[in-house]
């Protein structure tokens, strides 16, 4: 995601007459190279800078605060001494298990924008703040993001969430919506729908013409137990032959619960797949060929997988709350998912009804033009000249 809005930003500040640095972190010697690469096209080598950051800052190990704060003033120090008028931080919450540096004003800074994906720790606690060193990283995240200047997010679900949780006004977070990845939308789906996936992958995971696809996360809020009851409801003669493939790798022990679940709801292994990692040219294969794919998660920041599916053709349907209505943004696509009853009659419909398949797809190509890397950076970049 980073990488590509950042592309899209470069390029357009660049015709603004906008000069951009970027500043990589330098306890990650391995991306240094690749990344010269990949932005080689858009930044000159002189714009691309190193921080020198340090390891061993993770927040799962107390004896690392010190080690924590050090880096964070080296890195805001660095930032500083580049005389720029705006920071953008892309990721801000980084840090559980790595060596990322993060904050937010901690000495003098230029004025900064943080990307502001959602609030869904501090919605769901139980589910995400139980374990006492999590809750604490993510209140120090916190303060770190009310101390930004700016805040752009990516959904307008997200900037009511962040007007009614943190301590900015209105016109301090800005909705700057988000897009695809731009490498998958070069796949589109020229094949007709329920088209055989690629030879070897369908015989390497025992997938049939037909199926359902989910991918995506496997924590609480995805609400993946509801969605295979709400497929196991479905009836037989329906969702033969059409499996429920949920692709991606997963911590073992979810997927020993799923698919436990699985088997009390009366399902086999040829009902419900789980892929275990995929490649990125599996998982288009897989996206462009689903007879549908399903995105049942009653809590997103945005939803980037359902949009994904939409740019390459394939039938969406989805929850009805959060950011996912404005993603999707088509009433009949939408379902309850704390309803098991309405999910499952509306993957039944997505099964049966090549019409209803045809209209989705039809609603998805015009709502995706709204939805561009683009336009996204340029209201982003709108956003920052503003406060400037």
């Amino acid at each position: 995601y980073t990488i590509d809005f950042i592309k899209q930003f470069i390029d357009q500040a660049h015709d603004r007459a906008i000069e951009v640095i970027l500043a990589l972190n330098g306890a990650f010697p391995d991306s240094i190279d690749p990344l010269r690469a990949d932005f080689a096209a858009h930044i000159s080598q002189n714009s691309i800078v190193v921080w020198d950051g340090l390891t061993q800052v993770d927040y799962q190990n107390p004896k690392n605060l010190g080690r924590r704060q050090a880096a964070e003033l080296i890195r805001e120090t660095f930032l500083a001494s580049l005389h720029a008028d705006v920071v953008l931080v892309s990721d801000l919450f980084s840090g559980a298990g790595d060596h990322s540096t993060t904050s937010v004003s901690k000495l003098h800074q230029p004025l900064t924008a943080v990307i502001f994906y959602d609030l869904i720790p501090l919605m769901y606690e139980k589910d995400y703040l139980s374990h006492t060193w999590v809750k604490e990283m993510y209140n120090e995240k916190l303060a770190h993001l009310n101390n930004s200047d700016l805040l752009l997010a990516i959904s307008s679900f997200t900037r009511n969430e962040g007007i009614r949780h943190l301590n900015h006004t209105e016109d301090t977070i800005i909705n700057i919506s988000s897009a695809s990845n731009l490498s998958l939308t070069a796949h589109s789906n020229t094949t007709p729908i329920g088209s055989a996936i690629s030879t070897n992958l369908r015989h390497a995971l025992n997938i049939p013409t037909s199926f359902l696809l989910y991918c995506g996360g496997a924590d609480a809020r995805k609400n993946l137990n509801r969605l295979i009851t709400a497929y196991a409801a479905i009836a037989p003669n329906i969702r033969h032959n059409c499996p429920l493939v949920l692709a991606g790798k997963m911590p073992k022990s979810i997927a020993l619960d799923l698919q436990q679940h699985s088997k009390k709801q009366g399902l086999t292994s040829n009902d419900i797949i789980f892929t275990g990692y995929v490649t990125d040219n599996e998982l288009l294969d897989l996206y462009t060929h689903a007879l549908g794919f399903v995105f049942p998660s009653y809590c997103e920041g945005f939803g980037l997988p359902a949009l994904e599916a939409m740019m390459l053709d394939t039938p969406v349907i989805a929850s009805n709350t959060s950011s996912l209505p404005e993603v999707i943004g088509n009433p009949a696509a939408l379902f309850d998912p704390l309803s098991t009853s309405d999910m499952s009659q509306s993957m039944s419909r997505l099964i049966q009804d090549e019409h209803f398949r045809t209209e989705l797809i039809d609603h998805a190509r015009h709502q995706r033009t709204l939805k561009k890397k683009k336009k996204t950076a340029e209201t982003a970049l709108n956003a920052i000249e503003s406060t400037i």
